[in-house]
């Protein structure tokens, strides 16, 4: 559910691209019952002088907004937290290490700590952004049949999907074969990189692994997207 407000049309086109149906806060502010129930609210307004505007404010005042965490949510946050922290994770070490260009900051010692969070961070940042687009692959198909339109074969869309399942496949050889296992738990300290391997396949493999963590969280999602969720909270807003 996607409440927008706008004036010159650039967050109603926003808007669309979260919800197909964006409700009008203008328009939804003068019903007499302001309570809304959704899995995922959102809204979409712009920002004026540092503030939303004032209808924006008085409908936040006035709604009353009830959210269900369900598996697939809890999943999405679970995923983003996680992403946030693995790459603070890299930006704290990468600090570390890179003397030359922080060498200002008064930062001694760490350089073998630093190295394992490094890699650590790292592989886990890729993985979990993987993740994160597969979540909401959803979203960015509904984007592509949008400008492109529908796709009505049948046998076009089981061959996108034995495609998709072949990349997966590659996906997870390149991810043994580029030690990617050892690396996310540090059972090796070092990253070793063949550099006689053609740089279109080191990012053939990468793209497959990536692919293989978006197939495997949008196929998984779909198998949440079925589980019941519990209401856990309302969020209020009193006149």
């Amino acid at each position: 559910m996607i409440f927008y407000f706008t004036g010159t049309g650039n967050s109603l086109y926003a808007a669309r691209q979260l919800s197909e149906n964006p409700i009008s806060i203008p328009q939804a502010i003068h019903q007499e019952s302001l309570t809304f129930t959704g899995d995922q609210i959102g809204i979409v307004t712009p920002v004026y002088g540092h503030e939303v505007p004032s209808m924006v404010k008085e409908f936040l005042k006035k709604a009353e907004v009830h959210t269900n965490y369900t598996p697939i949510r809890t999943a999405q946050v679970a995923v983003n937290l996680l992403l946030f922290l693995s790459v603070l994770g890299t930006m704290v070490s990468a600090i570390i290490l890179s003397r030359e260009v922080v060498g200002f900051l008064p930062i001694s010692g760490g350089i073998a700590m630093a190295r394992r969070l490094h890699i650590f961070s790292v592989f886990w940042s890729f993985t979990l952004m993987a993740l994160h687009l597969g979540l909401h692959w959803n979203r960015i198909l509904g984007m592509i049949r949008k400008a492109s339109g529908p796709i009505q074969s049948r046998p076009l869309k089981l061959a996108l999907r034995l495609g998709g399942a072949a990349v997966a496949v590659y996906g997870l050889y390149a991810f043994v074969k580029n030690q990617f296992p050892s690396y996310m738990f540090l059972t090796t300290t070092f990253v070793f990189f063949d550099f006689e391997r053609p740089l279109p396949l080191f990012f053939a493999e990468y793209l497959a692994i990536m692919g293989l963590f978006v197939f495997l969280a949008h196929y998984g999602s779909k198998g949440l997207h079925k589980l019941p969720g519990k209401r856990r909270g309302t969020i209020t807003h009193e006149k």
